[in-house]
């Protein structure tokens, strides 16, 4: 399998790869529905049928890579940064960290502008994803996640339009060594940020459209 293809894209079920299938037809269908709905809430937008493009766009944001989104947060826990600095002080030098019940938030917020006639208005829509780590024991060479021994992910992906779900919360399980594939040297441990804490909220992803 592709590195890129297991993305939070696919673990929404809105793309597909070789191990899984996406949203049904049907769910799908049901999906880009709803936000055609939401969309027409809005007076000046009735006459218009966005739900194929705010779903394009929806997907869009949510092509991030399962591995990068992991680089972004265990690069501020600090049990990661000091095995990371230790495996970069010599060559060949190796370290196991084991993550028991570990959880990730990574949240993204796409945006669409809608310009109709002069008149514009914003529909800003919220995707949260939680990363349950069970039993994960990885291994960290020269600053970098270089495998997995063991452990699975389970994903849960929410998406919102203000405090409206538009599809059910979407989980996927995932077998860490067995269909995780790494970027190329591996998930990149260095240059953390001190220890701050990572915002949930990643920055908007935004599109206009005009009419």
């Amino acid at each position: 399998m592709a590195e890129s293809q297991l993305t939070i894209a696919v673990l929404a079920g809105l793309e597909v790869d070789p191990l899984r299938s996406g949203l049904s037809a049907a769910e799908r269908q049901k999906l880009v529905a709803t936000l055609r709905d939401k969309a027409r809430e809005i007076p000046m937008l009735k006459p218009f049928d966005l739900g194929e493009r705010l779903l394009g766009v929806i997907t869009e944001a949510l092509r991030k890579p399962l591995a990068g989104v992991l680089e972004e947060v265990w690069k501020q826990r600090k049990e990661m940064r000091d095995a990371a600095a230790k495996t970069s002080l010599g060559h060949g030098s190796t370290a196991e960290v084991e993550l028991f019940e570990h959880t990730i938030t990574w949240a993204v917020h796409p945006t669409v502008k809608i310009t109709v006639n002069t008149v514009s208005k914003t529909l800003k829509f919220d995707v949260e994803v939680k990363l349950a780590l069970q039993a994960a024991k990885i291994v960290i060479e020269r600053a970098h996640i270089t495998r997995f021994l063991t452990g699975t992910l389970e994903s849960t992906v929410n998406l919102k339009y203000g405090e409206f779900p538009l599809m059910a919360p979407l989980k996927r399980t995932v077998d860490l060594p067995g269909e995780l594939v790494l970027p190329s040297g591996g998930i990149d441990l260095s240059g953390g940020r001190g220890g701050a804490a990572l915002p949930d909220a990643r920055a908007e992803t935004v599109r206009s459209y005009r009419f």
